[in-house]
């Protein structure tokens, strides 16, 4: 599994090492396994780090797309143009995974993203962006 992390100390986004469990989809298990390399990254609690998984999906300009990231999505008509675009949250939800919003879709083919942001270095964006 893909992931990183959000630095709270440092306020900065890092990479950290592939996370191997069998249950992918369950964010407790994520976190516990994660609990085993926070040592390694300096960090005596999970309290200080929030964990941005990978959507497996990348932007238009092959940028990966991960959780708490903020995109700009929309219909192609040709690729990598964006004529109308809706500026949207990529959030997390248990029961059916990735989403962005009511009028963007992550998987389906007819839409491109563009990463403009995240959460965390982009509050003002985040609050703004349609669910």
């Amino acid at each position: 599994m893909d992931l990183k992390a959000w630095d709270t100390r440092h306020k900065k986004i890092f990479d950290v090492e592939a996370v191997h469990i069998d249950q992918v989809d369950y964010v407790d298990d994520v976190k516990t396994e994660f609990d085993r390399y926070l040592p390694k990254y300096g960090y005596p609690s999970r309290d200080e780090v929030i964990l941005l998984r990978s959507a497996e999906r990348n932007d238009l300009n092959g940028i990966p797309i991960y959780e708490f990231y903020i995109v700009q999505s929309g219909r192609h008509r040709e690729w990598g143009t964006i004529p109308e675009y809706v500026t949207s949250r990529v959030e997390f939800h248990p029961s059916c995974g990735f989403q962005l919003n009511k009028n963007a879709q992550l998987w389906n083919d007819e839409w491109v993203h563009r990463v403009v942001g995240n959460k965390f270095e982009n509050p003002e964006l985040w609050e703004k962006a349609e669910r």
